[in-house]
């Protein structure tokens, strides 16, 4: 938690600001200090925790008592019939009665005898296991099967397992209740997704894969790892998602952002021959934000005369002289359930703005050491700016862009500056912009007559 031990006029009585003195240009420092404790100003959106994952050994079965609680009888330990195993190597456990044997097959064909890995018994006798390790098994599903005769040779009874070993993800599934759709600028949105392969069973742990997300949102990467990649001379590492545990759940995480609205997520998936490309399309809300104002306002006020001079100002030029401006930045719930962003600024003109707020080439700016950006949350290039939006649904007025690239042959995407609103939930979705431009969009397709060179 922020600590204001100075207490002094610099920091204006919050322990979260600080006044400094400087000139245009320089970089000034301002040192603030925290204690321990739980910051009741950050957002308190989180999802579901996260289970943490078995390790590799405790879910292959080695760390497993075989013999503790178990009643004397026949059936499989080990594996379960729902065993999403992580390698293509298995462990093997039947437990059995005394004087009986095991013959296991994999596929139908008997296992390597180096397999077994030998034969538990429990303290009364009346319990025994029999062990086989590093049994192979094959991509999809592997059929298990084990009899168990008598002394006499007779048999007591036959078991099957099927096994199943995903060795690609073909397909992702949006999971709600673990993600956290949160478009504050604080929290960082967290995108859960359960993956599965070509026979809808979930993918095993450590599996990796690629996606992508559109502008202006960035998958949270750390800083140390990307730092260390750029002085090594690599390229920037493409984002990819990771399967943790054993259901098949990838968690994709991104850095805080305050756009709210429609986010769509590609995800190229490949298994052997067969490739394909999903999008899952999300909404972010806005979050539960504290109010921002911010604004100035300033002016000047002169009457032009001259008088006793050598040559006095010709009649009708004393005139009152006036000039001011008026700015300001506001963000915050409006009616309980809308977030309103505006900005005004009344000097602002249209032949000098830039769209989306970009840099000006011709300006100069402060170059920090570190990752940060500039970006702009209220960008128009006329004076007014105005958002309003709620879950699954916002209406603006300023710079903005179509967005609307989800289809090949209505490909639509544009900037502009005017109104745009956007609603969508589980089953529909809509857009709809009005803008004023004096451009026009026209695409022409020519086809070719099988002629090639200059």
């Amino acid at each position: 938690m922020p600590e204001d031990c100075a207490a002094n006029a610099r920091s204006g009585g919050s322990a979260i600001s600080r006044f400094v003195t400087g000139q245009g240009g320089s970089l000034l420092r301002a040192d603030f200090r925290a204690r321990a404790g739980v910051n009741a100003a950050l957002p308190n959106g989180k999802a579901a925790a996260r289970p943490k994952p078995l390790s590799d050994p405790a879910a292959a079965g080695a760390e497993r008592d075989w013999l503790t609680g178990e009643a004397p009888g026949i059936g499989w330990l080990f594996p379960a019939p729902d065993h999403n195993p992580r390698t293509k190597a298995i462990r093997v456990a039947i437990k059995h009665l005394p004087g009986q044997s095991v013959a296991l097959s994999v596929g139908g064909k008997p296992v390597d005898p180096l397999s077994f890995d030998g034969l538990k018994k429990s303290g009364d006798g009346q319990v025994h296991v029999s062990i086989w390790r590093a049994i192979p098994i094959d991509d999809r599903t592997t059929m298990l099967s084990a009899v168990v005769t008598n002394a006499d040779g007779s048999v007591a009874e036959r078991l099957t397992r099927p096994v199943h070993y995903s060795p690609a993800a073909l397909r992702a599934e949006f999971v709600r209740e673990k993600s956290v759709l949160v478009a504050d600028g604080v929290t960082r949105p967290v995108i859960a997704l359960r993956l599965l392969d070509r026979d809808g069973k979930p993918a095993h742990h450590g599996l990796t894969g690629d996606f992508a997300v559109p502008a202006p949102y960035a998958p949270a990467v750390e800083a140390e790892a990307q730092a260390v990649r750029q002085l090594a001379g690599l390229e920037r590492a493409k984002p990819a998602w990771q399967v943790q545990g054993d259901e098949g759940y990838a968690y994709i995480e991104l850095e805080p952002t305050t756009a709210s609205g429609a986010l769509s997520v590609d995800l190229p998936f490949r298994d052997g021959q067969v490739t394909r490309t999903q999008r899952i399309n999300i909404w972010l809300d806005p979050g539960n934000r504290p109010w921002t104002l911010v604004g100035l306002a300033e002016g000047t006020i002169g009457f032009n005369s001259v008088e006793r001079q050598l040559q006095d100002l010709p009649k009708g030029t004393e005139q009152w002289i006036t000039s001011g401006r008026v700015a300001l930045y506001a963000k915050g719930r409006v009616l309980g359930k809308w977030l309103m962003t505006l900005a005004y600024d009344s000097a602002k003109r249209n032949d000098e703005a830039r769209f989306g707020g970009v840099i000006d080439p011709t300006s100069f700016y402060t170059i920090y050491a570190d990752r940060s950006e500039r970006r702009y949350d209220a960008a128009s290039v006329r004076k007014l700016y105005l958002k309003l939006e709620r879950p699954q649904f916002y209406a603006l007025f300023g710079d903005y862009q179509t967005d609307m690239s989800d289809t090949e042959l209505t490909r639509y995407n544009r900037a502009f500056n005017g109104v745009k609103a956007q609603f969508q939930n589980e089953r529909v979705g809509a857009t709809a912009f009005v803008a004023d431009t004096p451009y026009r969009h026209r695409r022409e397709e020519i086809q070719g007559n099988g002629l090639s060179g200059p």
